[in-house]
């Protein structure tokens, strides 16, 4: 197989929301999680879909319709209840045990889910019975994910799929923008967002041959070498037809995190009373602890040694910044949400960057006064070449473990996105001319309701898994 897929290829064959997103203009998403409970019915309408034009494929949008497109994904589960043969299941079991066992079955062990955040806690939805089909809608506002739902429920065969208007469904996600300016994207807990996305693509848009820094596409899509220059689709005699079946797929994962902002907010009250009551820590502020809990000023400036306070003049699309510089975690401290998440050239980064593709928003409403007990969250949208290698190693091993660094003496695990489970747990923040902070105290501040694992195929796949027992790989 080649390494790189043509522009030609990615256009016709990848499905559109993994490659690229789409942007402020399209501020809502729905997420349908679907039950096949008649496969027939079911292949029926996946037939419609795939000769409709609501499906999107490739990475070059043209004009702004509502609608910027639907994606689609099948878990395991899913598949195999369409009817996949047994050799692509096997093929999946060998070379994608987590996508082969699906998210319920590792949640405990690999994501951290436990307490409030069990499996058996989830939605019904995201049970392996129950997820079998992601449909993912972005549209300009609620209004066109309506239009677009109900289209899709009129197309011949739907009725093979239950969950349409499940009461425990998926929220719509609606992104925050500051003041209407749609470059300036937020989440929850105050931080902005979108501000560094990794891609295949080089900066000029075009597929990065020789024109410019970009990903190998084999860290997103199936059947491509990838940055360690490994493409498991084509390693141990692994058939030509099952190699040309996942060509150009993708593994999405979903992630519903509900956001407890007020113990959030609390928690920093907390904090800046005990450090202001001490000489010398005038400077910690709410922002000051936002800062160096995530890496980030909430507006997005990178946060530097000798800062202070969150800098008037940042704005992104500047050089990129790593943590070469530094090494001590004076500015960004080792257990930072970034330095954890995205170690860059940290000197004391793992051997394997694990890039992921997000295409995450976030849902509930802004918090503020008289929507302090509205929940809200972050709709987690993830893709990868290797949900094991990429999605779980960084959330059990980066996120839910000791930070990175021999120089700090903490335990907490990710500020921001982990589970803890004790409250002695430290965060350190190193000073260059004052003993470290050393905050207390954490507690569960995020919560998950779900997860799943989905294959999104390509073009010719889901024309395969459209015709059920009888595939005819591509």
């Amino acid at each position: 197989m080649s390494a790189a897929p043509t522009d030609t290829e990615l256009e016709h064959e990848a499905q559109g929301l993994p490659l690229t997103g789409y942007g402020a203009r399209y501020a809502a998403m729905r997420n349908l999680v679907l039950t096949v409970t008649k496969p027939g019915e079911a292949r029926k309408f996946l037939e419609k879909l795939h000769a409709s034009d609501w499906l999107d494929f490739g990475g070059k949008k043209t004009g702004w319709p509502e609608v910027a497109g639907v994606n689609i994904g099948f878990t395991c589960e899913g598949l195999r209840v369409l009817g996949a043969p047994n050799r692509i299941l096997d093929l999946f079991r060998k070379k994608s045990p987590a996508f082969a066992e699906g998210a319920p079955l590792r949640g405990a062990r690999y994501l951290g889910d436990a307490g409030v955040s069990a499996v058996e806690r989830w939605k019904s939805v995201f049970q392996l019975h129950a997820a079998h089909v992601w449909i993912a809608i972005n549209a300009a506002d609620a209004q066109a994910l309506e239009r677009a739902t109900s289209s899709l429920r009129d197309l011949e065969g739907a009725s093979g799929l239950a969950g349409w208007g499940s009461r425990d469904a998926v929220p719509d996600g609606e992104q925050l923008f500051e003041g209407g300016d749609r470059e300036k994207r937020f989440v929850h807990f105050g931080f902005r967002d979108n501000l560094t996305q990794p891609s295949i693509f080089a900066p000029d848009g075009k597929l990065p041959t020789e024109r410019g820094v970009a990903l190998p596409a084999g860290d997103l899509l199936l059947g491509y070498p990838n940055s360690q220059e490994a493409n498991v689709w084509a390693a141990d005699g692994t058939m030509r037809e099952l190699e040309e079946f996942v060509r150009n797929g993708t593994f999405g994962v979903l992630r519903q995190i509900e956001q407890d902002e007020a113990a959030f907010n609390d928690f920093l009250a907390a904090q800046c009373k005990e450090w202001n009551g001490r000489t010398g820590y005038w400077f910690v502020t709410p922002d000051y602890l936002k800062a160096k809990l995530c890496g980030r000023w909430p507006g997005g400036a990178p946060i530097q040694p000798e800062d202070l306070e969150e800098p008037a003049d940042w704005s992104p699309g500047g050089p990129d910044f790593d943590f070469t510089q530094d090494k001590d975690g004076f500015g960004c401290p080792f257990g930072a949400h970034i330095r954890r998440a995205n170690p860059r050239k940290d000197p004391l980064m793992p051997p394997v960057q694990r890039p992921l593709f997000r295409r995450s928003i976030p849902y509930g409403p802004r918090y503020q006064a008289g929507t302090e007990s509205a929940e809200r969250g972050l709709i987690g949208v993830f893709f990868c070449a290797h949900i094991d290698e990429q999605f779980e190693l960084l959330v059990s091993e980066w996120l839910e473990k000791n930070p990175l660094g021999p120089k700090n003496t903490g335990r907490a695990k990710d500020p921001l996105s982990a589970h803890h489970d004790g409250a002695d747990a430290a965060f350190h923040i190193p000073l260059q001319r004052a003993a470290p902070i050393v905050l207390k105290g954490f507690r569960d501040f995020v919560h998950t309701r779900g997860t799943l694992y989905a294959l999104f195929p390509s073009r010719s796949a889901l024309q395969a898994i459209a015709g059920g027992g009888s595939w005819r790989t591509p």
